[in-house]
């Protein structure tokens, strides 16, 4: 008894003290459980589809959403079937979720969407948060976009924005309205999506797809589908159940579209796996995929749990790939719609490149820094139409709270850009279109996500890691299409801008336009449209007998001085392509049979370059980038006609010529090879060609000259010649003038044909004159008599100037009428022959003459070799130190050949500097100072011509 009273006196205190601790925890508990509000919940939900039915109207979801904001609020949530989601309409708002909350945050909502098209999540732009995506983040970030990485690829955007360009002037040409507006109707937003498909495909794989080919067609078809999927609305994401059904088909169109862009990808990774091979390159390839490849094949299985490697790079490649094309094709289009719907602030932003660009050549990207309203219309066009304007979706992974109010694990957020982007608190007139906002009060802006008020490529962990990528291809492609075409709207009313919906908000209505060439309108100041043409006096014909003092007094090179439509005169015998190429590869003009083959000779350049250089055969790759432009062309006309302005200019009529020249080639002559070399087309150290200019010619099939945008790049532009041309001539060694003639009159040509055979000289008075120019330090002739030692000569200083207009004569100027026109291909002929065989009739014989010309038939074009400078080398075992250390040279050659046994054989490899970095002028230099000191007596022909065009 008196142990029971004393146990009851000991627990009695005891029991109590613990009653009381469990209901103050549970008081405790209960205060905060009621402190904790839940966030709003809009009104209007539905059993088992919650607010899905909103959803689906006419309006786009971000407006449905925008209006709900101002109902309840910047913080509210909604039911979308089973899942719980917050949308969020405040910068105030999107700050605390991306900086308080950025990890909470940083996952992303599962899809059947993702799992069947993602690679089950392995899209790392899609995948849920943890090791794998913190793992492929870090290559992405440090090794794929990084600053330096971009800076690399910075050629490939500039060639590929100048190559779709030249298919705007193409199609101008080709197409361009009748009625007189001389425009032609372009669809911005499929030229857009073009441009940005090959500049990311480019980039990814190292492959260029021409648009208009089959694979080209099949590209633009399966990337289309699979992103047009990728945003699709699946129903059993939202109600599970409804998965047996596959309610709309989306599942199997999913799997249909998953497996042809597998194999696509799948087939570039194959391919840059087997040029690592052959190049025997471990690490460190230009290309995102080569940089893919060569990290995570050395990675651990531990750091990517559940994929092998080669899913991994394919799904990451995908995930760039649908990062970077629709959200800045979107943009460009937005932009541009933007800015033809505002026609004073178009006209700002061209006279802000006028100012600081000019007309005389293309937008650089060293040119952006300096175009501060175009950054700000740039800025302007995000903010309005943000490419993901309900941004990605974003999955809690755990509790927290958010403006005060509870938010549960597992609830999807959605921060509505398009709301806050248009929040009249901060923006004044946010519906409307003002560029100046961001020169002004909002200056300090940018979209690199460290301002909530302006976020278009999101903020915090899962922030759009290609933001650098896109602030360079942006403002570069905008500033060339602005900067160099007139644009308008079909009727010249408003553009439509009514948006689809989809994983972005694209324009629902193609972009039609009018275009026209903008920088044809002022090219060059006070002297109009100008062919420039600089003669390199080292690189003369016959350089054997470069002193003889007869050759420097009439240089055969300057007749196409004068003549420079000659250029198209002698072109080819055999029919072909009604256009033809001066690219890197400049074609053979003459044998329909003679196909050299790249792989042999290349072969032979390769092994004489390594030799030379002390190289190993095996560490060299060639670019196929260089090796893609061969191209050869061939032409026949019966008529060529040159055009300035409205005015006509037969300037060479050929009715029998496809005949002559077959009988000379069956003879064996060489004279068709002479009239090549010589008289179409003589050796020129460069040709520079300011502004757009038009040389249009007539005959079996319309042809434009089509030269290449510059040196450096692969996409090709035709040069469009107007009226008022004028032939300028700088620092020429000699400039040989020939008066003007009446081309097409019969008359008294058979009377003085006799005088043609016995006296070749007053021949060349009978070629029409272009009006010229001649500044610099230079010898001008003019022959006055049919005596060749007699003529006239003026010798100029570099701060003379003498123009010599076409209605002058400028010999035999006593004489009213003009003798023995040169109306055929064999009186060319055996005009060029007497030439050269005064010239050098006591050095060499005719015969000889001939055979020189013939081994002479050379070619130049640019070579890019990438060189493996360490593939012996085992110092460098780790990421970090490989990271610092280069593995891979590129070296740039300049390359003549010529001719031989019907294969080419090279003659002369120089190193040069490299395309990237280059501009056309220095380019132009450049090759304009080419040394060729190792073809003593070779006859560098029309083929050494380096064209350098600034538009």
């Amino acid at each position: 008894m008196v142990f029971h009273f004393s146990f009851s006196t000991i627990t009695t205190p005891i029991s109590i003290f613990v009653v009381f601790v469990i209901l103050h925890i549970l008081r405790r508990k209960r205060v905060n459980i009621l402190n904790k509000k839940a966030a709003p919940q809009a009104k209007g939900a539905w059993p088992i589809i919650g607010h899905l039915h909103l959803l689906g109207g006419s309006q786009p979801p971000q407006q449905v959403l925008g209006d709900m904001a101002d109902k309840y609020g910047p913080i509210f949530t909604i039911k979308l079937g089973i899942h719980q989601v917050l949308v969020v309409s405040s910068s105030e708002v999107a700050k605390e979720c991306f900086t308080i909350n950025d990890k909470v945050f940083a996952s992303r909502p599962k899809s059947k969407t993702t799992e069947i098209m993602a690679y089950n999540y392995a899209m790392f732009g899609l995948a849920p948060y943890g090791n794998y995506w913190r793992q492929v983040r870090k290559i992405v970030m440090t090794e794929v976009l990084s600053q330096r990485r971009v800076e690399m690829l910075r050629h490939v955007q500039v060639s590929e924005i100048r190559a779709s360009l030249s298919d705007i002037y193409e199609a101008w040409l080709v197409n361009k309205e009748s009625d007189g507006s001389n425009m032609v109707k372009v669809d911005m937003k499929q030229w857009f999506g073009n441009l940005v498909l090959n500049v990311m495909v480019m980039i990814i794989s190292g492959k260029r797809f021409e648009l208009n080919d089959e694979e080209g067609v099949r590209l633009q078809h399966v990337v289309r589908k699979f992103f047009e999927l990728l945003g699709a609305f699946v129903v059993s994401d939202f109600i599970p159940f409804t998965s047996l059904f596959d309610l709309g088909g989306y599942e199997k169109e999913m799997k249909i579209a998953g497996k042809e862009m597998d194999d696509m990808v799948e087939g570039w990774l194959n391919k840059r796996k087997r040029e690592k091979d052959t190049a025997k390159q471990r690490e460190g390839d230009e290309f995102f995929m080569d940089v893919l490849i060569s990290v995570i094949q050395d990675a651990s299985e531990e750091d990517f749990p559940g994929y092998d490697h080669e899913t991994i790079i394919k799904a990451t490649c995908l995930a760039l790939l649908s990062a970077g094309f629709d959200t800045t094709s979107v943009t460009l289009t937005w932009a541009l719609s933007l800015l033809l719907n505002n026609p004073n602030t178009f006209k700002a932003a061209q006279d802000e490149i006028d100012e600081h660009v000019g007309r005389e050549r293309p937008v650089e990207g060293s040119d952006i820094k300096n175009l501060v309203y175009l950054d700000a219309i740039i800025k302007e066009t995000l903010r309005l139409y943000p490419a993901g304007p309900l941004s990605v979706p974003h999955e809690s992974t755990e509790d927290c709270i958010v403006s005060g109010y509870n938010i549960p694990k597992g609830t999807r957020l959605l921060v509505n850009l398009w709301k806050m982007h248009r929040d009249p608190n901060i923006w004044s007139d946010p519906y409307e279109f003002k560029p100046e906002r961001f020169l002004t009060s909002q200056k300090h802006i940018d979209v690199k996500g460290k301002h909530f008020e302006l976020l278009p490529f999101g903020s915090g962990r899962r922030m759009c890691p290609g933001v650098l990528f896109a602030l360079q291809v942006l403002p570069l492609t905008l500033a060339n299409v602005i900067q160099q075409f007139v644009i308008t709207s079909p009727s010249n009313g408003p553009i439509d801008m009514s948006e689809s919906t989809g994983l972005t908000t694209s324009k629902a209505t193609p972009l039609e336009v009018h275009l026209a060439p903008r920088l044809s309108l002022k090219i060059s100041g006070k002297w109009g449209k100008i062919i420039l043409v600089e003669i390199d006096p080292s690189v003369l014909p016959l350089r054997k007998f470069v002193d003889n003092p007869r050759i420097q007094s009439m240089n055969i090179i300057t007749m196409i001085v004068v003549r420079i439509n000659l250029l198209l005169l002698f072109l080819s015998h055999a029919i072909a392509s009604p256009r033809f190429n001066l690219s890197h590869f400049i074609y053979p003009k003459f044998s329909e049979e003679f196909r050299p083959q790249p792989s042999l000779f290349l072969k032979d350049v390769i092994g004489a370059i390594t030799v030379s250089e002390h190289w190993k055969l095996e560490d060299i790759r060639v670019s196929d980038f260089e090796i893609g432009k061969v191209k050869y062309g061939r032409l026949q006309r019966n008529e060529i006609e040159f055009m300035l302005g409205n005015k006509k200019d037969y300037v060479f009529s050929m009715w029998d010529e496809v005949s002559l020249w077959k009988r000379l080639k069956g003879r064996g002559g060489n004279f068709e090879v002479l009239a090549n070399q010589v008289a179409s087309r003589a050796v020129l150290g460069s040709v520079r060609i300011d502004g757009p200019v038009e040389l249009l010619v007539s005959g079996d099939d319309e042809m434009s000259l089509v030269m290449p945008w510059n040196m450096s790049h692969s996409g090709l532009k035709r040069i469009l010649v107007g009226e008022d041309i004028t032939v300028e001539v700088k620092n020429a060694h000699e400039v040989s003038l020939f008066q003007t003639s009446s081309i097409g009159q019969q008359a008294n040509v058979s009377a003085h044909t006799e005088k043609c055979d016995l006296w070749f000289f007053p021949c060349l008075t009978c070629m029409p004159l272009l009006p010229v120019r001649i500044s610099g330090s230079a010898s001008v002739v003019a022959f006055k008599t049919q005596n060749p030692r007699a003529y006239i000569a003026s010798n100029i200083l570099s701060e003379d100037v003498i123009e010599l207009l076409p209605d002058k004569c400028y010999s035999r100027h006593t004489q009213k009428t003009q003798q023995c026109p040169i109306e055929s291909l064999r009186s060319w002929i055996r005009l060029v022959e007497k030439i050269l065989k005064t010239f050098l009739l006591d050095k060499i014989s005719g015969a000889r003459v001939k055979a020189k010309i013939e081994a002479s038939t050379a070619f130049r074009f640019h070579l890019e070799l990438e060189r493996n400078i360490r593939s012996n080398d085992t110092r460098w075992t780790t990421m970090a130190e490989w990271r610092t250390k280069p593995s891979v040279e590129h070296v740039c050659f300049e390359v003549v050949a010529r001719i031989e046994r019907k294969r080419l054989k090279p003659l002369v490899f120089k190193k040069i500097k490299p395309f990237v970095g280059v501009d056309s002028s220095e380019w132009g230099s450049l090759m304009s100072n080419m040394s060729f000191t190792k073809l003593s007596s070779v006859l560098v022909a029309p083929e050494a011509l380096t064209l350098d065009v600034n538009w």
